[in-house]
């Protein structure tokens, strides 16, 4: 939606869905340099919040193999000790 009294020449832009409008009236030249500044800090923004999506999925992954390591670590130290009890309870039965 372009605001009132801003069409033609004024909004001749857009970028990302956003419409760059001229209200300064700047000449072509220095549109363009403000356009390009506006473009280059929402390609920033998005990369920085990209790159953050990224490092926090990266986090859950590692937390979630780490958790999931840890468990099957106590899983097998249970049947370590399970079979080492049962091993010891025939070896005490045998001898009496």
């Amino acid at each position: 939606m372009v605001p009132t009294g801003l069409t033609g020449n004024t909004c001749r832009r857009s970028l990302r869905g956003a419409r760059l409008c001229n209200a300064a009236n700047l000449n072509t030249e220095q549109f363009q340099i403000a356009r390009s500044y506006f473009k280059t800090r929402v390609d920033e923004g998005y990369a920085g919040m990209y790159a953050k999506m990224a490092r926090d999925l990266t986090w859950y992954i590692l937390g979630a193999l780490a958790l999931w390591f840890s468990l099957l670590l106590a899983w097998r130290i249970y049947l370590w000790v399970a079979a080492a009890r049962s091993k010891l309870d025939e070896q005490s039965g045998t001898q009496e």
